[in-house]
């Protein structure tokens, strides 16, 4: 089960701009996809849910978090630029 929706809707309320998630168990409860660790990462915004992680899971987060906005981790473009990028082009 997906909660990112839910997530998404209550940001506005708490004055929120988003949310990050990197605790498996997080992430797990969030967007219903498992991967093992720290080998993912989700952000919730207002407007959109992101996901990022390596090329291991890449196909399979995105069968099972519809929607979502992917972005593969890789060298030179870890886990902080590809939050700074959302950061940018969301406006957080």
């Amino acid at each position: 089960m997906n909660h990112c929706s839910e997530i998404s809707a209550k940001l506005a309320s708490h004055d929120l701009d988003a949310m990050m998630l990197t605790n498996e168990a997080n992430r797990l409860y969030a967007t219903g996809f498992h991967s093992t660790d720290t080998d993912g990462l989700a952000l919730i915004t207002r407007n959109n849910t992101y996901y990022f992680t390596d090329s291991r899971y890449t196909e399979a987060a995105e069968r099972a978090i519809p929607g979502a906005i992917l972005r593969e981790v890789k060298a030179g473009r870890g886990y902080t630029v590809l939050e700074e990028e959302v950061i940018q082009e969301e406006g957080l």
